[in-house]
């Protein structure tokens, strides 16, 4: 998922235009955020993460499966960041049986102020909020789009109706990830002020 995120420019460092998250729960409960230089790094630290720190929440053979298909010597040697994006996938379809569920975004440094912000807010609950600043709603739709396949092995398996709208993809990733609420806004640019005014109310979820 890209995006431009609402925690500002102080998530970056000099030499990265991106930051690249990585967000854990162990069933309804977020038990770990944080971000990367790279897609690679997000995915050596995901391994880490779940063949150490929440093992426990992994049953024995699906461990023994993340073990064979995604060897740590493998997985430190990648160099290709598309690469490692498709394995980080691959452990989050594992992971998935367990009741463990990984999701990731990539918040890029702009350029310059957009007049317009296409915005996806998910509510995980206990206060954690997730709010995501995209430049056009198309860009929104394939990040919707993106978080929705997670959930399924082939993007065929997703209604059409539900492909085309925003609205329905919010719906049903909410369904999802329940108890998160997942919510949809738009706002525009004050070139005096240069504060975002929304154009209106959440937008409908249905």
């Amino acid at each position: 998922m890209s995006a431009l995120d609402s925690r500002g420019t102080d998530t970056f460092d000099d030499a990265s235009d991106a930051a690249h998250d990585l967000i854990i729960l162990d069933g309804d409960r977020i038990v770990f955020h944080d971000y990367y230089r790279s897609p690679t790094q997000r995915m050596i630290e995901a391994l880490r993460l779940v063949t150490s720190c929440f093992a426990d929440s992994i049953d024995a053979s699906t461990l023994k499966a993340i073990r064979r298909d995604l060897p740590v010597s493998q997985i430190t040697a990648l160099t290709d960041d598309d690469a490692a994006d498709r394995c980080l996938n691959t452990l989050s379809k594992l992971c998935r049986t367990s009741g463990v569920y990984l999701y990731v975004t990539t918040t890029h440094r702009p350029a310059a102020a957009p007049i317009e912000l296409f915005t996806v807010i998910t509510d995980y609950g206990s206060g954690h909020v997730v709010t995501e600043h995209f430049t056009d709603r198309q860009t929104r739709r394939e990040s919707l789009l993106g978080r929705a396949q997670q959930f399924f092995a082939s993007p065929e398996h997703i209604p059409d109706r539900i492909l085309t709208d925003d609205q329905r993809l919010a719906a049903m990733i909410s369904t999802l990830l329940t108890p998160a609420q997942v919510h949809l806004t738009e706002s525009v640019r004050n070139e005096r002020t240069g504060v975002y005014i929304p154009a209106g109310g959440l937008l409908p979820v249905r």
